[in-house]
């Protein structure tokens, strides 16, 4: 596997290799323009996305209109494991960021590797896990802390996930609008700009056109905490992908991505 997404992807990366040969037999690879839909339009994608390069934005929401999921999936996260698992529950729409690529497994590939492999099984038990502890997780931060609080935390998100240290401050390179970040806090979009507009003032950020540099991370994640908001964790095990891992790879040419 060439590919960064591929390599990193905790689910690709389980897999005994006779299984991943099968795998990607039949998976085939899908580049997106920024905005473009990662699941073709007005269908049932019956297929788990692995993001190769690149990044997308999911906003899915439960049939009665409530229950808005928002988050950015970076290379080597996976979409749609529990649809192919147990179907469709929630109307979702994923995005490229900017361009992209994702790896897409038919869902028949994976139910049926998961019905004869055990260890085809418990790597997607062990991804699925990790998707629905991120989601709760999310769940109690919007019932335990203010809109505010929420939109400080994801600032500190996107520097854990997306900042590559320079001279000004930790550079964001995913490219967020101020209406995506605040769907991803749980916040409205006056909120966001509020609390941007806050942190700005007091040269703890520093902000353009889809770009944010943050310049005092330790005075932001206090200010998360005194909300009852954990700033974000920043795991240091090499077997994951840390936040020091993501913003080396990022300095990547981009014809090595």
């Amino acid at each position: 596997m060439e590919q960064p997404g591929a390599q990193l992807s905790p689910l690709l990366a389980e897999l005994p290799e006779r299984e991943l040969d099968l795998v990607l037999s039949t998976a085939t690879v899908a580049l997106h323009e920024r905005r473009d839909p990662l699941f073709p339009a007005h269908t049932d994608d019956d297929a788990v996305h692995v993001v190769l390069r690149g990044a997308f934005f999911e906003q899915a929401r439960q049939p009665d209109g409530h229950g808005t999921f928002a988050h950015p999936l970076d290379i080597g996260e996976v979409a749609g494991l529990t649809d192919v698992l147990v179907g469709a529950g929630l109307e979702r729409e994923i995005r490229a960021l900017l361009p992209s690529a994702s790896l897409r497994i038919p869902g028949a590939t994976i139910r049926g590797l998961a019905g004869a492999s055990g260890a085809v099984a418990a790597a997607i038990a062990r991804t699925a896990v990790v998707q629905l502890r991120l989601a709760e997780q999310d769940r109690i931060m919007l019932a335990a802390s203010d809109a505010t609080g929420r939109v400080l935390r994801r600032v500190s998100d996107l520097v854990a996930g997306w900042g590559v240290e320079t001279d000004e401050g930790m550079d964001i390179t995913l490219p967020l609008t101020q209406e995506q970040l605040g769907a991803w806090a749980g916040a409205s979009r006056e909120t966001t700009v509020k609390v941007l507009h806050w942190l700005r003032e007091r040269n703890m950020i520093e902000t353009s056109r889809r770009h944010l540099i943050v310049r005092d991370l330790a005075a932001i994640d206090t200010l998360a905490t005194n909300r009852g908001v954990a700033p974000a964790a920043r795991p240091e095990d090499a077997s994951t992908q840390t936040w020091r891992a993501r913003a080396r790879r990022r300095t990547w040419p981009e014809s090595q991505r």
